[in-house]
């Protein structure tokens, strides 16, 4: 039994730091985002310990997961469009090589925004989960966050 849970440990510590390499987060800046020390995301993503289910949740939401159970990768049966993503979806089927790389690079301005929101907010000093890391670390986010030329 024990073996089972090592390696569903390690399984969900895996597809942890897998999520949150594709959302283009950082350690610390995902647990700024959930209220959490880097400390704390390092040690989820190390199989050191793991999120409870509510905190799963939120990492489902910053990682862009539509569901827990797509987390682990189980399939769902493919939700109804409504008449937007309907539309969008024909469009996207038409759209050139052109058009669709102009999508994607207004997606990527969208999820560098949320970067930039991180750190305004750690410039400013309100770091959702400030509380939970050193005033050294708050400082280095902090004058990580005074360099970049997009604030």
């Amino acid at each position: 039994m024990k073996e089972h849970s090592d390696n569903t440990r390690a399984k969900i510590a895996k597809l942890l730091k897998e999520y949150r390499e594709k959302s283009g987060l950082t350690i610390r800046e995902a647990g700024a985002l959930l209220g959490k020390s880097n400390q704390t995301v390092s040690a989820w993503e190390n199989g050191r310990g793991q999120p409870d289910a509510d905190m799963f949740l939120k990492l489902c939401d910053i990682y862009n997961v539509p569901s827990i159970s797509l987390f682990f990768g189980e399939p769902l049966p493919e939700p109804e469009l409504d008449d937007d993503e309907d539309e969008l979806l024909k469009l996207w089927r038409k759209a050139t090589d052109e058009a669709k790389k102009c999508v994607h690079m207004v997606l990527k301005c969208n999820q560098k925004q949320v970067h930039i929101e991180v750190k305004r907010a750690a410039r400013d000093g309100d770091l959702p989960g400030a509380d939970t890391i050193t005033e050294a670390e708050a400082n280095e986010i902090r004058s990580r966050a005074d360099a970049d030329p997009d604030l």
